[in-house]
């Protein structure tokens, strides 16, 4: 018996959902792939993008306070020194703002630490310069700028140089970085629909060849019904759609079955003679028709058979009739046989008395009327019988 455990819809469905939960995982992969990459590039823009453009700024502003300071030496205005000391208070700290967001996005605190110092350093230069030149100390400010605030420039150009190489090469890793992940994206998404294609190829193929073994046995089932060979075993047994044709299918030859044989053996009962029958169960569908017909043909047999031994028994009757009839006949020629008989006897007798004497005519004149007599009577006799 073929056994079997689950439904063919369950089977689909856990097809469907394996391949589903597979989809999900390759999406779930490639959804971190995608999250580390956009990370990636995100960090690859603040580094390369504003890492730059912060640093670029910073030289601008450096360029541009000197220029200030300069202005202030050369025009030795208290007016235009107010300005410049103005312009500065408000660049100074806008710029300090930029070291926290730089160190953060080269994830190097020392490098931050020391942009920091450097341009703190430029800016208490820068004041001082100023200092001197609102005291009117044009000469002194001038070499200060020379000596105390050209070094302190050049330390913080340094550090941005420093930060400009680190930049470049954090920018370079991000994009190694960048492409390393978004090979590996590209080699699992790969791999992940070759398994795919793979294991469902595999699990679509048993499925099929499951369901076509399934429907070759009910193949082979009706193509013996077909032949008319309705004693057929249906060897499948399984709670699934399939099974529940095959018992349907079952069921119905078994019916088949049942009507068939029944009807053989009224059939052969009415080739024995015996018209007297009668089925066990009402049939239903179509073989009811059938079943009326037979009742109806064997009924009306019977009846044509009793009408027969009827006629049978009539005919028997009257053949007794004409069997008594015949034997009176014969009785009664046997009787004028022997009165024939007699008659022949009575003549040569007589023929004898003539012969020997004619003595008696009187006598014999008598015995001629008897025997006339005789034969009248005998006459008949015959022609009553």
């Amino acid at each position: 018996m073929n056994k079997k455990k689950g439904t063919i819809a369950q089977a689909l469905n856990g097809f469907s959902s394996f391949t589903i939960k597979l989809f999900q995982g390759i999406t779930l992969i490639m959804a971190i792939f995608l999250a580390v990459i956009f990370v990636n590039i995100y960090s690859f823009y603040n580094v390369q993008f504003v890492t730059e453009t912060y640093q670029m700024e910073i030289r601008k502003d450096v360029q541009t306070i000197n220029k200030r300071l300069l202005l202030a030496v050369a025009s030795n205005d208290s007016e235009v020194t107010a300005a410049q000391k103005e312009d500065l208070e408000g660049r100074f700290p806008k710029i300090e703002g930029y070291f926290s967001t730089i160190s953060k996005n080269l994830n190097n605190d020392t490098l931050g630490a020391q942009l920091t110092t450097n341009w703190k350093a430029f800016e208490d230069a820068s004041f001082e310069m100023l200092a001197l030149v609102e005291n009117g100390d044009s000469k002194s400010a001038l070499e200060y700028y020379n000596s105390t605030l050209n070094d302190v420039s050049e330390t913080l150009a340094d550090s941005l140089d420093e930060t400009g190489t680190l930049a470049e090469k954090a920018a370079a890793g991000k994009y190694r970085t960048i492409l390393v992940i978004i090979g590996a994206a590209v080699v699992v998404l790969l791999i992940g629909l070759i398994v795919i294609t793979t294991i469902n190829k595999k699990t679509s193929k048993a499925l099929i060849k499951e369901i076509e073994e399934d429907l070759d046995v009910l193949a082979k089932a009706t193509e013996e019904i077909a032949k008319g060979n309705v004693h057929v075993d249906i060897d499948y047994d399984a709670d699934n759609e399939i099974g529940r044709v095959v018992n349907q299918l079952r069921t119905a030859v078994e019916s088949l079955i049942y009507y068939i044989d029944d009807i053989g053996n009224k059939m052969s009962t009415m080739a024995q003679g015996n018209f007297d029958i009668a089925f066990d169960r009402d049939f239903n569908g179509d073989f009811r028709d059938i079943q009326n017909a037979i009742e109806s043909f064997s009924q009306q047999i019977s009846d044509s058979m009793t009408e027969i031994m009827e006629v049978s028994d009539m005919v028997s009757d009257g053949a007794n009739q004409i069997a008594g009839a015949g034997q009176n006949l014969a009785d009664t020629v046997t009787s004028q046989a022997n009165i024939v008989d007699d008659l022949s006897v009575t003549v040569n007798r007589i023929t004898d008395q003539i012969s020997n004497s004619s003595t008696d005519a009187t006598t014999i004149s008598k015995e001629v009327e008897v025997v006339a007599e005789n034969i009248v009577e005998g006459n008949k006799r015959m022609q009553e019988n």
